[in-house]
């Protein structure tokens, strides 16, 4: 491996980078080098030029408008936001905290940096901090003990990797930070982590020279003596297939070519799933999944997904288009969401455009164009005619049948048809525009004695404040997949600014009244996982904005549900997510919001209310006496007589209560006495409470009523 195959690590201070913004994402600051091809994985390989965009209208639009530039909203705020913190306190029927383990989550998106710390599991073993010169602070030279021989032997110095582009009050780049940075085996002393073959492969924990977290047992975010070092290995990757070659973990995974797309999957999959809790502060929603990725769209994915065991699919694309949701694609998700699958999609950036209008009876709309002209739909029969006046004032009645047509040296296609999925369109085609046609030329659209609502979208590739249609109406602009009947579609909630809906989130209904949002949750200046462009910073993170960082707050809410119910499918998930739904008097509009703002501890209330109602969950039956209460309440249930158990007391609400854990005791039978207090010893108010008792893999869920 040569020199320009390495990332070099400083522990000294460096130079802050600038973020320029390239579409809805912030990318560290870009180093161009001389690279050799033959160590293709460790190295920059170049970065995109500022004019290259992502391929779907998904992640576009200026999601920093009003905004300081300085602003964001930091991971482990709006993991608060969510409720997913608290419902990692919860348990799953095998006693583990609900943080996605045994859930597979399937990236419909663009390729994903393997290599990222962020997307390794913190399963890598635990080893002692050895401070060289006796300050009992990280130093250069300290060393990390991998044979537990008590001495620094050769191959154990540490390095340390400092996280950039962090901008979160408590950050200090001055040192060390258990909560943001990084450490590194310097295994050959020069200061710079190598990574990726040819050097290292698939068995290689954290696929190069091995990475390590603090457990930073007393919280100062410091390593303090006496606090263990654990070691980053396996990747929280389980595949990811290019075309028809499968990248899988355990095999070939650490060969995968780097590809542009990394730039937006790579913080997807940090909302996700990156991190670990408790010991980094941007942990993601998730942190426990496993991870597929397939890097774009195409109709065997949902098979792929399915055979390699996946539980959710979460896309991101915008891709495909059938405004009615009759689409061959959305088909696929319907079909999909039939066998068990969990399709959760954007809602897109467009609701901020000049994207849609609606022509009733023959009311005539502005549509202002840089050269392009706008596509018309409807349901049923098709309109008879269609009035266009042109830039120059010329108008003309076109009979909505193929053709070409020159007005004053504006030459354009019409073209109508029914597409095969069974969407009505009229399409109009430039061919040659003069300039008056151009910077922002007026077009006005009418269909004369039709009594029915036409639909008008503007055709551009990026719709604006400024072309588009002149009355807009906000409404019916979700694009892509989010359409189909069984998507979970999220709009973007401006939780950072003025906690309303995102200015550009794409807005339902269908064409058909279908209301297609289903929840909005945070999206605006997401801080988190990010593919850094800069070799001598290796780590980065940087504000991610749009619907597309929406989605995976929801896909991690699913992961963490499925987790505590096995046996949800989309219609459940909707269900929960309805019911647990943060709203107020800003969230009634159901076409901008859904059900309202995500909160994952509400889902989580309804779903441990549903299961009590219908009784024993997994064979666990509990009973509860007396029940309704002003005191105590005994929770009883038929035990194993082996396995240790867990009983929890949430409130209405998801919120954690009171807990216990109960030792076997050997018999058939076991209870717990609930003293009706809460975890500081206070009275519990009045209300409905829900007990979750876990037991040797069976749980149980019963409802408590507290009178006063």
């Amino acid at each position: 491996m040569n020199v320009a195959g390495r990332i070099r690590l400083t522990a000294i201070l460096a130079v802050a980078v600038l973020l320029p913004v390239i579409g809805s994402y912030s990318f560290p600051g870009v180093v161009v080098t001389t690279v050799d091809s033959s160590s293709p994985k460790n190295v920059f390989h170049g970065f995109p030029p500022s004019s290259w965009r992502w391929c779907g209208p998904v992640s576009r639009g200026d999601s920093d408008r009003a905004r300081p530039p300085e602003s964001s909203l930091n991971l482990y705020r709006a993991r608060e936001l969510v409720g997913a913190e608290a419902v990692w306190k919860a348990l799953d029927a095998h006693g583990s905290p609900l943080t996605g383990k045994g859930v597979t989550v399937c990236d419909m998106d663009g390729d994903v940096d393997i290599f990222n710390p962020m997307l390794f599991k913190d399963d890598g073993g635990t080893f002692a901090w050895l401070g060289m010169d006796g300050s009992g602070d990280l130093s250069p030279g300290d060393a990390v003990d991998l044979n537990g021989n008590g001495v620094k032997d050769a191959g154990e110095t540490l390095g340390w990797i400092r996280s950039e582009g962090i901008t979160a009050p408590d950050r200090d780049t001055t040192r060390f930070q258990a909560g943001y940075d990084f450490l590194f085996q310097d295994e050959d002393n020069d200061g710079v982590r190598e990574y990726g073959p040819p050097r290292f492969g698939e068995h290689d924990p954290s696929y190069g020279e091995r990475l390590f977290i603090v457990d930073d047992a007393n919280g100062n975010d410091r390593l303090d003596p006496g606090e263990k070092l654990i070691g980053l290995g396996t990747s929280k990757v389980l595949a990811i297939r290019e075309g028809d070659t499968v990248f899988r973990r355990g095999e070939n995974l650490v060969g995968h070519p780097e590809g542009t797309g990394s730039w937006h999957c790579t913080p997807v999959c940090g909302i996700l799933a990156g991190g670990w809790p408790g010991k980094h502060k941007l942990t993601g929603i998730a942190p426990d999944v496993e991870l597929l990725v397939f890097p774009y769209f195409d109709p065997e994915i949902l098979e792929w997904a399915r055979d390699e065991g996946a539980d959710i699919v979460i896309d991101e694309y915008g891709i495909g288009w059938s405004p009615d949701g009759s689409g061959y694609f959305e088909s696929l998700i319907d079909s999909g969401s039939r066998e068990g699958l969990i399709f959760i999609a954007a809602a897109g950036n467009q609701g901020g455009t000049l994207q849609h209008v609606q022509l009733r009876a023959g009311e005539p709309r502005t549509y202002l164009s840089e050269g392009d002209l706008p596509l018309f739909t409807w349901i049923g029969d098709r309109p008879l005619s269609v009035r266009v006046v042109n830039p120059v004032g010329r108008a003309v009645n076109l009979p909505l049948e193929d053709g070409e047509y020159d007005q004053d040296g504006f030459d354009y296609l019409v073209r109508v048809g029914r597409d095969p999925w069974g969407a009505d369109w009229l399409h109009f085609v430039p061919l040659t525009v003069p300039q008056s046609g151009r910077n922002g030329a007026q077009w006005v659209f009418s269909f004369p004695g039709e009594k029915r609502t036409i639909h008008g979208y503007a055709s551009v590739d990026q719709p604006t404040d400024s072309l588009g249609w002149v009355d807009n109406d906000g409404k019916s602009t979700v694009w892509g997949l989010g359409l189909a009947d069984s998507s979970i579609t999220v709009a973007d909630w401006d939780s950072d600014l003025n906690n309303d809906i995102a200015w550009f989130s794409g807005a339902g209904p269908r064409i058909d009244g279908y209301p297609v949002v289903d929840i909005a949750a945070p999206g605006i200046r997401i801080l988190t996982t990010a593919v850094s462009y800069d070799p001598e910073h290796p780590v980065a993170f940087a504000p991610f904005s749009g619907t597309s960082a929406s989605v995976p707050f929801v896909g991690g809410a699913a992961a963490l549900l499925k987790q505590a119910f096995p046996d949800m499918d989309s219609g459940l998930f909707r269900t929960l997510l309805a019911k647990g739904a943060g709203k107020d008097s800003t969230t009634t509009d159901r076409d901008l919001w859904g059900a309202g703002r995500l909160d994952i501890q509400g889902a989580l209330a309804a779903g441990l209310e549903i299961a009590a109602r219908s009784g024993a969950r997994h064979g666990l039956a509990l009973s509860v006496g007396p029940n309704p209460t002003a005191g105590k309440s005994r929770i009883a249930w038929e035990s194993s007589g082996v396995y240790p158990a867990q009983v929890r007391v949430f409130s209405v609400d998801g919120r954690l209560v009171w807990e216990r854990a109960v030792t076997p005791s050997g018999g058939r039978s076991a209870s717990v006495e609930w003293d009706g207090t809460d975890s500081r010893g206070l009275p519990a108010a009045q209300g409905v409470y829900f007990a979750l008792v876990t037991e040797g893999g069976r749980t149980g869920t019963a409802r408590i009523v507290r009178l006063r």
